[in-house]
């Protein structure tokens, strides 16, 4: 059986190369002429809808009531395709089995002008006589084989009658070609959709690259570094975006995937990536640096207008020099995107007092004295996995203060050192008091030492969910099984640690399992030349619950500072420590029912409501004239206004509705002669008791 037509259908060309429109297709049995011994042909594979022949063409594809139709046959034949006026573009045998997909055609036409009385032409394109693959044209009317003209052989054919000096003679030859050898600017493409243009496979196929196609290695055996530099510079100049297939891609000798500025720390300028898209087939397309000292994979050295998706990146090292990190942007950067980058077992180093790569995605700029800018950089979707911290922020303060940096940033953290970690090195200059760096992160964190780090922090608005199945000794062990830091213990597992907050907003839920604290919030040392280098202005939303060691909420002090005029919203996680409530620390904290207020500002009336939570039996508000009482419960004159309890919660003193007293502080008197007046007093029991002389003098 032979499908003659196949999805997606195969195209059909008139003789100019365009599709074949209202065309005819001849099927006839073998070695016959198709037009003359016709066959029977179908529109299914079960032979029994016959086509009614000759079978037509639209927009270059066999169609049947005007839709794209494959056409089945059942033995060797042969076919005859003419265009709209008839005239033959293509006669060949074919034989069961083989599909008119499997055969393409080249067409050359020649024109020539006769002399008086010419009988013989020579082609300049050489065709089979005999098989109607040649057709031709006198001054446009064409000419009939073997009445008007003979195929003297395949390169010359001969007139019946001489021509007429001036006459022009049109030669359209059709030839087959290996399809192995055609071109793919010869092939139709007709894209999915409504409104689709028609193309060619060769236009379609270079509006994406493929590192492939430059010698790249996907099988991760040998270093692809000049392969994928070459792809990258050839998209850079003509703007295309890049393709990694699935595979391993290696690259060794100390480099990065070569993307961004190459040379130059910090650049003078940023490089203009045009827009271009870097991207893989997700976890199956692997980016791997091999080096002894440490190469990052992906290092973005001053790069703007550049989108990196779905490819997964990891490393290894031999030597001791540095580590590797995963996505490293440095130089300054612009209108970056990262979408589906998972980085998993990034190798680091302990540097004794820092921990040097093994980072999934690290922002380490703007440095000191740099001009270049550092606008914005979108991430989503990232994965850390078995990484020194999933995100990390580390600037220098007064070069990024004059910058306006926009950096929002979704992801997953298992198993790392730290979730989320934004930093910065004690400034040397003045800082905007109000300055805000512009991140915003929001996490999962999940098996990690420390969830949410915040050193030097402006502006930063941080969501993270903390979920933990492992012990605090587990936590504190990177993925081969040894501490990530040497100084590590299990008292740095803590779910949030803010060392100089300024401006910011954090919230932090989950569980936290066995930890050292939920959460340790102060300041740090001086530095920031001329703020406070407390936490200050920030809140902190602490839903986080699980077992502390050291204390729930702890006050730290990195250096004589400490948390002051901060907002403290605890549930579900313990009880923040007593230093926090000082009314030197001008706090708000917020924990369970109990609320602590520094300098609170009311507007209206403050009411009380009884055991239903609704209804108002109390306020306490202002007149435009002083703060005022009152009671809502009734009339009667003998509700109290105001009372006054001691300290077992009696009542000592009370004002009533008719403006009478009661009190339980009375002592024995003896009448005066100057009484003015009297004063009606009441007892505790709220009953009628005596008077209260009003004397006009009176000598004890």
């Amino acid at each position: 059986m032979s499908v003659i037509s196949n999805p997606p259908y195969p195209s059909y060309f008139d003789v100019d190369g365009s599709p074949l429109e209202n065309g005819y297709l001849y099927f006839g049995a073998a070695n016959q002429n198709p037009e003359t011994n016709p066959i029977t042909v179908y529109w299914d594979s079960a032979y029994t809808q016959p086509a009614l022949q000759p079978i037509r063409t639209s927009g270059g594809f066999t169609v049947r009531s005007g839709t794209p139709a494959n056409i089945y046959v059942s033995t060797d034949f042969s076919i005859t395709v003419r265009d709209k006026n008839r005239r033959l573009v293509y006669s060949k045998l074919l034989s069961d089995g083989q599909s008119v997909a499997e055969v393409n055609l080249q067409y050359s036409t020649q024109a020539i002008t006769a002399t008086a009385g010419q009988t013989v032409f020579g082609l300049s394109t050489s065709y089979t006589p005999g098989n109607n693959s040649l057709a031709v044209y006198r001054n446009g009317l064409r000419l009939v084989a073997g009445v008007n003209y003979t195929e003297t052989t395949s390169t010359s054919i001969t007139l019946s009658i001489g021509a007429t000096v001036g006459d022009v003679l049109q030669f359209v030859t059709a030839t087959p070609i290996n399809p192995s050898s055609l071109g793919a600017a010869a092939v139709a493409y007709v894209p999915a959709g409504a409104g689709a243009v028609a193309t060619d496979v060769q236009t379609v196929l270079r509006e994406t690259v493929s590192v492939t196609r430059f010698g790249a290695d996907n099988t991760g055996t040998t270093n692809c570094y000049q392969a994928v530099e070459a792809a990258w510079q050839h998209c850079l100049a003509n703007g295309k975006d890049l393709y990694f297939p699935s595979g391993i891609y290696r690259i060794t000798s100390e480099n990065n995937f070569p993307f961004g500025r190459i040379n130059g720390l910090p650049p003078t300028s940023l490089l203009d990536c045009k827009n271009i898209t870097i991207f893989g087939d997700g976890p199956t397309t692997i980016l791997r640096t091999d080096t002894i000292n440490g190469g990052d994979v992906i290092q973005l050295n001053g790069a703007k207008n550049l989108h990196i998706r779905n490819l997964y990146l990891t490393a290894t090292i031999s030597g001791s020099g540095a580590g590797s990190n995963g996505v490293s942007v440095t130089g300054g950067y612009d209108n970056i995107t990262l979408d589906h980058i998972w980085c998993e077992n990034l190798p680091s180093l302990d540097k004794t007092t820092y921990v040097d790569g093994g980072k999934a995605l690290t922002i380490q700029t703007p440095v000191s004295g740099q001009t270049v800018v550092c606008g914005t950089l979108k991430a989503t979707n990232i994965f850390a996995k078995g990484c020194v911290y999933g995100f990390g922020f580390e600037i220098d303060l007064v070069a990024a203060s004059t910058m306006d940096t926009s950096v929002d940033v979704d992801i997953v953290a298992e198993d790392c050192r730290e979730a989320v970690i934004v930093s910065a090195g004690a400034a040397t200059g003045a800082i905007p008091a109000n300055w805000s760096m512009g991140v915003r992160v929001k996490a999962q964190a999940i098996n990690c030492m420390t969830d949410v780090t915040l050193g030097r922090a402006h502006g930063v608005d941080v969501e993270c969910q903390v979920i933990t199945t492992k012990t605090r000794a587990q936590r504190i062990l990177n993925y081969a099984g040894v501490k990530w830091f040497a100084a590590d213990t299990v008292a740095n597992v803590v779910g949030l640690l803010a060392a100089y907050a300024h401006n910011c907003n954090v919230t932090i839920t989950g569980n936290k399992g066995e930890c050292a604290s939920i959460a340790q919030i102060g300041g740090t040392s001086t530095g920031s030349s001329g703020l406070s280098a407390s936490s200050l202005n920030s809140r902190f939303e602490l839903g986080l619950r699980g077992t502390s060691v050291s204390g729930d909420i702890v006050e730290i002090d990195f250096g004589g500072n400490v948390a002051d005029s901060c907002t403290f919203i605890c549930y579900g996680s313990g009880s923040p420590a007593t230093a926090f409530y000082l009314p030197s620390r001008n706090n708000t904290i917020v924990f369970g029912n109990l609320h602590t207020l520094k300098d609170l500002s009311v507007q209206g009336a403050v009411k009380f409501t009884y055991t239903d939570g609704v209804n108002s039996y109390g306020e306490i508000n202002y007149d435009d004239e002083a703060v005022t009482f009152r009671q809502t419960l009734g009339s009667s004159a003998s509700l109290r206004v105001v009372k006054v309890l001691n300290n077992s919660g009696s009542t000592v003193f009370a004002m009533r509705n008719d403006g009478y007293l009661s009190t339980a502080g009375r002592v024995t008197a003896s009448a005066v002669a100057t009484v003015k007046g009297v004063l009606p007093i009441y007892n505790e029991a709220n009953a009628f008791y005596g008077y209260v002389p009003v004397y006009t003098s009176y000598t004890p």
